[in-house]
């Protein structure tokens, strides 16, 4: 034992107890198993209580349990972190307007000016609402069959009274200038479907990144606890080895590259790798 604890200042603090342990079985065997008490191997009337030494290595030993959860609790924050963040990457606004994007829009302004999801197909000369597919709403049908609807629209104040007392009109009785108005009304059409689709997309968005900020918040305090754990163990004098941590400054999380995330203090340190 003198001779281990004047290499105790070269050793690990695991290694030393590892040693002081194996020392002990050891003399328990060659002495008989004595009790403490009665061992003056290990204990004199000049020598510390060795209740105190066992139970202060028992709280190291829970210190550094303590502390390994907390990594692990950052680890499965940074997979939040990473699946979030994958997220925001992969949603981007509408920028142009496709042609199922354009059905989409008809078939949305077919049923905003609807009665009933009934009726909207009747707009683009379809009745049988069971079996509509989605290439059925076009601008050309929808012009066809549902001039009224674009007359009440952008008409004139006779016309629409027109349709308001009949339901319908016929092209016939659409002025020269309400057609080119009707016309101009389809890039309208597209252009709220995309303004609205747009803002569903933006506040997906936002949500994502809010959530990759919660997520790093919490890895934050789980550093924060990490760090309150490690200074307990310079309480006790007892050795901090290295770990994977995060920083906030920076929003990096270093993980040591030999798959360790808290040194035993009996490997080689490897070294730390930005995630």
């Amino acid at each position: 034992m003198s001779c281990l604890d004047e290499i105790s200042n070269v050793i690990g603090d695991g290694m030393y107890l590892n040693m002081a342990d194996k020392l002990k079985n050891i003399h328990n065997k060659l002495n008989g198993d004595r009790p403490f008490h009665e061992d003056s191997f290990y204990y004199s009337d000049e020598d510390d209580d060795d209740s105190d030494y066992e139970t202060e290595h028992t709280r190291i030993e829970s210190i550094r349990r303590e502390l390994l959860e907390y990594v692990k609790c950052m680890h499965a924050e940074w997979r939040n972190v990473e699946n979030w963040t994958k997220v925001v990457e992969s949603i981007s606004p509408i920028k142009r307007m496709s042609t199922e994007r354009k059905n989409r829009a008809i078939m949305k302004f077919c049923h905003d000016f609807s009665v009933s999801a009934y009726v909207a197909p009747i707009l683009v000369g379809y009745e049988d609402w069971t079996t509509i597919d989605l290439r059925i709403w076009t601008w050309k049908n929808l012009k066809e069959h549902g001039l009224h609807t674009l007359v009440s629209q952008v008409g004139t104040e006779e016309e629409i009274k027109i349709v308001k007392e009949r339901g319908t009109i016929y092209e016939d009785e659409v002025s020269l200038a309400t057609m080119r108005r009707i016309n101009t009304f389809e890039k309208t059409i597209y252009d709220e479907f995309k303004e609205s689709e747009n803002k569903k997309i933006f506040d997906h968005r936002d949500k994502a990144i809010e959530n990759v900020r919660l997520h790093e918040e919490r890895m934050t305090q789980y550093e924060r606890h990490a760090q309150e754990e490690e200074n307990k163990l310079r309480e006790y004098g007892a050795v901090v080895y290295g770990r994977d941590y995060w920083n906030p400054e920076t929003r990096d999380f270093f993980v040591n590259n030999d798959g360790k995330m808290v040194d035993d203090g009996y490997g080689i340190r490897g070294t730390f790798e930005r995630r």
